[in-house]
This record gives C-alpha cells, structure tokens and sequence, in this order.
C-alpha cells in the first residue's frame, strides 16, 4: 500500500469537498423543483357594487386547499401545485372558476354575478316525489357501502329534482300497449352541497353542476373542496388516517395513479381477463404469463395527464390482491396468487383516447368503471392531493 504525499492529500480533500458541495447544490436543486409550490391571492367583489365578498369560499378543485375570503374579500391560498382549477363559491352568487397553470398570474381580481333563483326548478321540485328522490340520489351518489352509509348531506334542501319520461311499447295479454319509461333523472344544486364525512375526517363542499340519470349510464360534473375536521383528538386522528388507507386501496384514484406511474403490478393490479361478460364467474390463478399488458397504451398527453390509445370498445378485468391489513401484494415478488384474498372489477374504455390525471382523477372522458372499483362513491372519496400515511 503506497501512502500519498502530503500534497496529494491536499488535492484529494479539495477535491472531495467540492464534490460534496455540488451534490448539495444539485440535490437542493432537484428537491425545490419537486416541490415546487404555488401562492394564489386575490380579492372577490360584487358586480353590481363593486364591493367586497366577505365569507365566499375559495379552492383548489378537488384537494384539501382552500380558505374563507376576509372582511375586505381578500383571500390567499398556499401549497398550490399547477395545472389546477381555482374556484370560487358563495351561496348568494354564481361560482367561478379558474384555470391555473405555470403560465398563470398569481393575483386574481374576481368579479362574482349575483345568483336568481329559478322558479321553474322549484316548481318541477315540489311537483316530485321528493323523498322518494332524495333517497335514490344519496344511494347513487354518495354510495351505498359503509362509507356511503356514513356520509351525511347537511343541506339537502338545495337539492332540485327533474324526471322526464318516454313512451315504450310493451306486450300485455297478447296485445301492444303503451308504457311510460323513465328517459331521464336530473339533480340540481341551487347552491353548495355541504357533505359530512365523520369516517374520513372531511366535510366535503361540492358545487355540483349537474347530475344525469339515463338507462343503464350514469354522469355527474361539478367542482369539490374536502375540508380536514379541525381540533382532532389523536386517537380519532389515528382512526381517521386508517379509514383514509382503507378508502384509498383498490379506489380509481389508486389504480389510475399506479396505471399513470407503470406500476400496476407492483401495486396489486393484475389485468388477466378479457372475457368481461363471465369475469365475475372465473376463478382467479394469476401467473405471469396470464397478465395483459395495457400500459404500452398509455401515454403523456399533457401536463401531468395521460391517455390510454387505441382501445375503444376493449373491455377488461381486473383482479386487485392484497394482504390482511388490506394493503397491496406485490406481483411482480411472487410467482402465484392462490388462496391470496382479492377482488374483482372490469374497464371498459369507449373512445380512441381516454385521459386521466397522474393523481388519479378520470374527468368523465370514455372510461367505465364495474364491479369493485365502480362501488367506491363521492362518500368514499378522498381529496386529489391525498398521500398514503404511515
């Protein structure tokens, strides 16, 4: 073994130190684009008056991030990560909303138009059978599972209520008789839904734009803000980030997230049936030969969106495998599945190109959900910037 010079020594340490110097500055460089964030502010004011909107709620569409506008309507919102909608709500006044991106201003001077009421809306309401109505909107909308079961609207009097009908000819004794099919059932919310979601911690603020009812599809579009509960005690907090795992497992915003990241496997997900119409009979034995591959059909169609090409009219199952605290089981460390718990859902995409966000939300856009995934409702919903807690 050769000792080094003294000198040599010298240039060694400087040249270590300066090494070390570098991976500090890049890696603080890398951690600060990862992490990069956003602060939005502004002020909201009447149209008519030109005053301020004390009290109007504003936030980020679908995430936990929002605030209360003050005295003089002002309003700032930190820790926003674009692209992202900005909206703004108030019960006497037309939402608004707002594309945020990284070429976006960050002050926002927002003018709000004062809300009618509309009477024909409540007309067709008190014409209904309300009740009747309101029960089929909670279990479709909400969900009917445990988590659905526990979620509460606090304000269901904003809720306006429409059917419309067709005329179907049916066969009665032998004979061609006309029936009267319901076509459609619409609901309307004259002005912010207020849902209580004690299992998961949220109180949930949904400007919903509308929901549609027509045989066999249901379709719903509106803009949503999950509220944290303040003042948790820890034992109710621990309950709650447990109930919040438990949501988020086998949910669409899991599996789209792991769909986006390529690891579906990795995440429990293994797509190994084609015939969908008899999924539901079929005993699942994975191997890894069985697994079909659909992340070769996903690509970036945007900032932080992807799309999945080429697949209309595919239909496919997917089995979810997890261990007993319900957490995913790796298959790609493991050679078979069986006698291993999981469960059971089909896609079924019906367009050329069907997009969704890295976080996990599916706009609307061509994809159907069945079976377990499609279970989990807006009462089992988390917000889109949700992240796994230990």
């Amino acid at each position: 073994m050769v000792e080094p010079q003294r000198g040599e020594t010298a240039v060694n340490n400087k040249m270590k130190n300066t090494l070390i110097i570098t991976a500090i500055i890049i890696l603080s460089s890398l951690h600060a684009a990862l992490m990069a964030q956003t602060t939005l502010t502004g002020k909201v004011t009447d149209a008519e008056k030109d005053e301020p909107i004390p009290y109007a709620t504003v936030y980020i569409d679908g995430t936990s991030i929002g605030t209360i506008t003050d005295e003089s309507g002002a309003f700032t919102l930190n820790d926003v990560h674009p692209p992202a909608k900005l909206v703004v709500s108030h019960l006497s006044y037309r939402s608004a909303v707002f594309l945020v991106d990284s070429h976006s201003a960050k002050e926002f001077n927002i003018v709000m138009q004062a809300k009618m009421v509309d009477i024909n809306q409540l007309q067709v309401d008190a014409s209904d059978n309300r009740a009747k109505n309101l029960e089929r909107f909670k279990k479709r909308f909400l969900g009917t599972d445990y988590w659905g079961q526990n979620a509460v609207i606090l304000n269901d009097s904003v809720l306006v209520f429409r059917k419309e009908y067709e005329e179907k000819k049916v066969k009665r004794a032998g004979r061609d008789t006309i029936k009267l099919v319901e076509s459609l059932f619409l609901v309307r919310a004259r002005s912010t839904l207020i849902i209580d979601m004690p299992k998961l911690g949220y109180t949930l603020y949904a400007d919903l734009s509308y929901y549609r009812e027509t045989p066999g599809r249901t379709t719903s579009y509106g803009y949503y803000y999950y509220k944290p509960y303040e003042d948790v005690s820890r034992l109710k907090q621990r309950k709650i980030t447990k109930n919040r795992r438990k949501v988020y497992y086998n949910s669409p915003q899991h599996f789209f997230r792991a769909l986006h990241a390529g690891t579906l496997m990795e995440e429990g997900y293994a797509i190994c049936y084609q015939n969908v119409l008899s999924f539901m009979n079929v005993k699942p034995r994975y191997h890894s030969a069985s697994i079909l591959n659909i992340d070769t059909c996903v690509v970036a169609a945007g900032e932080s969106v992807s799309a999945v090409l080429g697949k209309k009219d595919a239909a496919y199952a997917i089995d979810y495998y997890f261990n007993s605290s319900g957490k995913p089981i790796n298959l790609n460390a493991i050679n078979d599945v069986f006698g291993k718990p999981y469960s059971r859902s089909a896609i079924y995409f019906t367009r050329d190109s069907c997009a969704f966000s890295k976080d996990g939300i599916i706009p609307g856009n061509g994809i159907v959900l069945d079976g377990a995934l499609a279970r989990k409702r807006t009462g089992a919903s988390l917000p889109r910037d949700y992240e796994v807690e230990d």
